[in-house]
């Protein structure tokens, strides 16, 4: 196979990939009926939590590179509750977190964001981090966040 067929069959194979992937993303605050019924799996029902998905795609760009991440997480009782009620970003000197968007969703289908006067953050040498607290959280929640780590460590330096 000449090297140009086998490029152009790579490129295929990842477009279509990507195309695949792309009509399945979960859509933010859109949560299925069978995301709600999702029970503790067997082999973990003494969790408190459960994680519906974590999902990150990573865009590299000639300006920089894009890492996007979106989590949906499930809360099973007051234990869960307290576990996952603050949730810490961390990333590097430099970066740029942008497009933070977190809430919790109740069992009764009522949405509260988080705020961004209630994201904090801290330095720790050359990482920071990007705080939050999940707003009423009960057994049922569902809990939802995302966003995009934007830098230009093409090198991982």
């Amino acid at each position: 196979m000449s090297r140009r067929v086998y490029l152009f069959a790579v490129l295929l194979l990842c477009l279509s990939t990507t195309l695949t992937f792309a009509g399945d993303k979960p859509k933010w605050g859109k949560i299925s009926e069978a995301e709600w019924a999702t029970p503790l799996p067997e082999d973990y029902s003494d969790a408190n939590v459960i994680i519906l998905f974590d999902i990150g795609e990573m865009e590299i760009e000639p300006d920089g590179i894009s890492f996007y991440r979106h989590v949906r997480m499930k809360v099973f009782n007051d234990a869960g509750a307290e576990e996952v009620g603050d949730i810490a970003i961390w990333y590097r000197d430099g970066d740029k977190i942008k497009s933070l968007k977190a809430h919790t969703i109740t069992p009764d289908g009522k949405k509260h964001k988080v705020e961004g006067g209630n994201i904090q953050k801290q330095e720790y040498d050359t990482y920071r981090t990007k705080t939050f607290s999940f707003p009423h959280v009960e057994p049922g929640s569902i809990l939802e966040y995302k966003y995009r780590n934007f830098n230009k460590r093409f090198f991982g330096s």
